[in-house]
């Protein structure tokens, strides 16, 4: 038994075609056969590059939030003074150095107006 939800996907596949199809012939009879049929081939081309530019778009997005994360658990470490983690002066040192290194200038030095 087919659910809601996969029947509107289902419907929305068999549209995208018809829709690219429709698009087609009034592109061909607007700018002839040529142009429109090249249209096509660089649309064709694109989406594979798209999605491939997408994954890999969001490994980093993903990797630059576990780092936010991070810098911002230790920020609210130096900013309370209750460490959540046992770390030896020069690693908390090295750490608010990145700090520094990683936060853009305006925000950081908002910061220490506070």
């Amino acid at each position: 038994m087919i659910r809601v939800g996969e029947l509107r996907i289902l419907i929305r596949l068999c549209s995208c075609g018809v829709q690219i199809l429709v698009v087609m012939v009034l592109l061909m009879r607007i700018i002839h056969v040529f142009p429109a049929l090249a249209g096509l081939t660089v649309t064709i081309i694109l989406v594979p590059i798209t999605t491939v530019v997408s994954r890999r778009l969001r490994k980093v997005r993903a990797a630059l939030i576990k780092c936010t994360d991070d810098r911002v658990k230790l920020v609210t470490e130096v900013i309370t003074g209750r460490p959540h983690t046992h770390l030896a002066l020069s690693e908390l040192l090295r750490v608010v150095y990145l700090i520094c290194k990683l936060t853009p200038k305006g925000a950081f030095s908002a910061l220490f107006l506070l």
